[in-house]
């Protein structure tokens, strides 16, 4: 049983695209075998008409326009199902009688798999047709005869090719009466025996006209009706579109006899080429990659599977073949954000990771605890819940913790750390460089928290929990915020310098180093 084309398309993306394949397809393949809404009448049951279109062995084309993915019909695809599109699409990939192809128009992108739901996640996979509007016709020929779908026989071209056969040979029975002598090429029987030895007749060596089969519709067809054999072989050309005739033999306007064969050359349009390996590059190097043969569209797209910057997934895929022109689609890593700040690092594993030496953004993704050396620059580090070392070491940096158990050193510069959830220890200074010093700004955050200033005039909060917070070399502005002198715990100690303490009990240090002393 032969397949029915059930195109699919998504109203006010696509229309007129939509209304040509539907057009073309019909021409290709007879009205009877081809299906889309515009085809229900009034009164029909939209639902019954479409529901018995789609089944049975069926080839669904869905077209893709500009709008196919957007916001608004993206939200209908996820959450609304018995959307039309969806239960469409739906029934092509999980049918085993059918054959989902999504058809791209209108240079229009595939959308990207994590806004699909998730009966629809596995047309990512699905090897996207491209219909330019240039060679619109051309191009959903070529796609319908890789589908192997049958062309329609046409009843028209056999009346054509016999009416030719009628009008030639009364031109060459009045050519004979009018000039006086036989201008059909014969051949006496004296002259002409068969392999047999069987003697032919001048009737039955009369021959017949080679069509330029270049013009016709069905050439199949027209030298049936001649009584010529059709052969068909196919060739690339970069400049016959395909479904084209590149050439014949024997040529248009030859003499043959009834039963010869006639070869025909149909292109199959530029040769394919296939699609390099694209993963893991960075985005710079990505044209010299693909090649001139093929055009490149680079979609970035956040991720914690890749390095920022580099290309994680491409389609098609590495090693499929498509005509010259074709676009591949690379999508190129965007980093996590960081303290507003997108990465350009991200660490995957427990080992040592190094800064650039530049003003990094760096983000762990590990699910281990691991150790950062930021360098010089002003940094920006953020660690997910697994906790580890970070040294900022050089720079104005600014470091956050997670949820886990941190242990953050700011180094030299105007540090800014953060703890966040977990019992951390933060650290203005390094104490293994002596010369360190700079003003930073220390939270603990939620957790029993060390924070301990060191040089500079820093402000340090320990957040909720038992803190330990040391002050340090000058002056420092300390405040718990979670301080109540009724709960032991806490041990603050302002060190040396003119320190503010506000609110706070059970300072140590000379008690003229702090502004407001509560002794409580």
């Amino acid at each position: 049983m032969a397949k029915k084309i059930f195109i699919s398309y998504r109203h006010g993306d696509a229309d007129n695209e939509a209304g040509r394949l539907f057009d073309r397809a019909v021409l290709y393949a007879g009205e009877n075998n081809v299906f889309w809404d515009g085809e229900i009448g009034p009164g029909e049951d939209f639902t019954t008409a479409i529901a018995e279109a789609a089944g049975g062995p069926t080839i669904i084309l869905a077209v893709v326009g500009p709008g196919w993915a957007s916001a608004k019909n993206m939200d209908r695809l996820v959450k609304d199902a018995d959307d039309w599109v969806r239960r469409e699409l739906e029934a092509g990939l999980h049918s085993v009688t059918s054959q989902l192809v999504p058809v791209l128009v209108k240079a229009a992108e595939w959308p990207p798999e994590q806004g699909l739901p998730t009966s629809l996640k596995p047309l990512v996979a699905r090897k996207a047709w491209p219909i330019s509007g240039q060679q619109f016709n051309r191009d959903v020929d070529y796609m319908l005869k890789s589908l192997k779908v049958p062309r329609r026989r046409r009843w028209w071209l056999w009346a054509a090719a016999a009416m030719t056969v009628i009008v030639f040979s009364a031109l060459l029975f009045f050519a004979q009466e009018w000039i006086g002598g036989d201008v059909t090429t014969t051949i006496s029987a004296e002259e002409t025996t068969t392999t047999q030895g069987t003697p032919t007749t001048a009737a039955q060596t009369s021959e017949v006209l080679v069509p330029n089969l270049a013009i016709a519709a069905d050439a199949e067809s027209v030298l049936e009706s001649l009584g010529l054999e059709y052969r068909e072989q196919l060739a690339y050309s970069d400049d016959i579109p395909a479904g084209d005739v590149v050439s014949q033999s024997p040529q248009a306007g030859a003499m043959v006899v009834p039963g010869q064969t006639v070869e025909v050359v149909r292109s199959e349009g530029p040769q394919p080429v296939p699609v390099p390996g694209l993963i893991g590059l960075d985005s710079a190097d990505l044209p010299d990659a693909l090649g001139d043969d093929l055009e490149l569209r680079i979609r970035e797209e956040e991720t914690t599977s890749s390095q920022p910057g580099l290309s994680f997934r491409q389609s098609p895929n590495a090693g499929e073949m498509l005509p010259k022109g074709s676009t591949v689609t690379v999508f190129v890593a965007l980093g996590p954000f960081c303290d507003g700040v997108r990465a350009d690092l991200l660490v995957f594993d427990s080992t040592q990771v190094d800064g650039s030496g530049a003003d990094d953004v760096i983000v762990s993704v590990s699910d281990e605890p691991v150790e950062i050396r930021a360098g010089d620059g002003s940094d920006r580090v953020c660690l997910n819940d697994m906790g580890g070392r970070v040294f900022g070491e050089r720079g104005d940096d600014r470091i956050f913790g997670g949820a886990g158990k941190d242990f953050i050193w700011g180094g030299d510069g105007d540090d800014f750390i953060d703890g966040g959830p977990g019992d951390d220890a933060l650290q203005g200074e390094d104490q293994q460089v002596g010369t360190s010093i700079g003003d930073d700004e220390i939270r603990g955050g939620t957790g029993d928290d060390i924070v301990f200033g060191g040089r500079g005039n820093d402000t340090l909060d320990g957040g909720p929990g038992a803190d330990l917070i040391l002050g340090g070399d000058d002056d420092d502005l300390i405040v718990d915020s979670d301080w109540d002198p009724n709960v032991t715990g806490h041990l603050i100690d302002a060190g040396d310098g003119f320190d503010h303490c506000p609110g706070l009990g059970n300072v140590f240090g000379p008690q003229s180093n702090c502004e407001t002393w509560n002794t409580s």
